[in-house]
């Protein structure tokens, strides 16, 4: 039998020596990142276990808020778990209450991880999420009069005493149908406990929002092309490649679609350039929808997903309209399209896949090769004068493409990533 990776071994030797700090919902953390997953660690002294990190393991490729991102998988250093402020769960008794498995890991208490898993989504979005089950149950067969007394401490006699009657007849959906009264009972029950720790958190997450949303942790990435240059086939094998590194990733199609969100069910386009140019009035109203549009989308689902660590791909974006203004229909001047342009957010990474006009038109013949061959030269200038804007040659195949646009997002990953002292 092969020894295991160094990687595993690091991992490991680091979780064993590391003190004020517990292991959440795994027991089996080598197996939790081969399977996809990333590791939860809530630690007691951020800087300490971050040195820790460092040292055992070493440097992770990039790093984001808590997230520390490696090619075979992310771990997060959690400091604290509230909701607004107020305690979902107390990192002092945590850490107490935590127990050390055979293998030498300090893992969080079987009411701990069920408090957690079980009723962190709804008080955070709102809705029930499945897998918490084995948790919930593990944790009333083991110590019920514990899970009872965390939820009770957590929520208050009369919320923790139901959602204890709810895990006990397995209904554990039904806690996520009224995520308000979780969320008010929670907070009654922090300001009764700890008002001055519990309003201090409050102002702590107004200005960690404010950061995130200023300067959004991870950056996203526009890939362009002509048709035939295989931007979704590509895509969809560079997420796959990213998959280790960033566990939660989302492909937008052309712009955000937070005003008229597209058909999912359209299909590709197969003539885009079949129906005529709209008019002048319209085409100027076309320019000040997508304005919105974009920056709706950004503030509403690029920055808000960038915050919960989801990487963004687009697959186009508006430096399309710029090159192939006929497949958008729009009948007016570029000198305006191209001012729009400048007011739209700006992807932090723009990837041209390049290839010569030939190759795409065996490819896709959607429109003519002289056409190709105007977009083909259209986007090499266009990206050319883009200080983020690179590109890769599509004509190999496609793991190779792939491998080489995952290579650049990494870098510019690393590049965007604060230096650790």
């Amino acid at each position: 039998m092969s020894a295991p990776p160094a990687w595993q071994r690091d991992v490991l030797r680091w979780l064993r020596q590391l003190d004020n700090a517990v292991l959440l919902k795994t027991t089996d953390p080598i197996g939790t990142l081969q399977a996809g997953g990333d590791l939860d660690v809530l630690v007691g002294d951020s800087a300490a276990a971050e040195a820790s990190l460092l040292r055992e393991v070493g440097p992770p490729l990039f790093r984001a808020r808590y997230g520390y991102f490696y090619e075979w998988g992310h771990i997060d250093l959690i400091p604290r778990i509230e909701w607004r402020g107020a305690a979902v769960l107390q990192t002092e008794a945590a850490v107490a209450a935590s127990c050390t498995t055979a293998d030498g890991l300090r893992v969080a208490d079987p009411a701990s991880n069920a408090l957690l898993f079980w009723l962190r989504p709804p008080i955070w979005g709102g809705a029930f999420k499945p897998g918490c089950e084995p948790l919930v149950e593990r944790a009333m067969a083991e110590d019920s009069p514990a899970f009872r007394q965390l939820l009770v401490q957590t929520f208050g006699a009369v919320e923790g005493q139901r959602l204890f009657e709810l895990a006990g007849q397995k209904k554990y959906a039904e806690a996520a149908q009224d995520a308000g009264a979780l969320r008010k009972a929670l907070w009654i029950r922090a300001v009764l406990r700890r008002p001055l720790a519990t309003f201090g958190g409050l102002i702590h997450h107004v200005a960690m929002e404010l950061a995130v949303r200023l300067h959004p942790p991870l950056p996203w990435v526009a890939l362009l092309g002509p048709d035939g240059s295989g931007k979704s086939t590509v895509l969809e094998a560079v997420s796959a490649l990213l998959q280790p590194t960033i566990p939660q990733r989302k492909i937008f199609h052309w712009r955000p679609g937070v005003l008229k969100p597209g058909n999912p069910e359209a299909g590709p386009v197969t003539d885009p350039h079949g129906k005529t140019p709209r008019s002048l009035p319209v085409s100027l109203l076309k320019l000040v929808f997508l304005l919105a549009d974009w920056w709706l989308g950004y503030w509403k689902k690029i920055v808000p997903l960038s915050a919960r660590l989801t990487f963004c791909l687009f697959d186009r974006c508006y430096f399309d309209l710029l090159v192939d203004p006929r497949r958008y229909r729009y009948g007016g001047p570029m000198s305006l399209a191209r001012w729009f342009g400048a007011l739209v957010p700006q992807p932090n990474l723009v990837i041209l896949l390049d290839a010569p006009a030939e190759v795409l038109q065996a490819r896709k013949r959607e429109v003519t090769l002289e056409e190709t061959q105007r977009q083909m030269a259209a986007y090499r200038e266009l990206v050319a004068a883009l200080p983020n804007g690179r590109i890769v040659n599509c004509a190999r195949p496609v793991p190779e493409v792939a491998g080489e646009v995952r290579d650049l997002i990494l870098q510019m990953l690393r590049d965007h990533t604060p230096a650790i002292a």
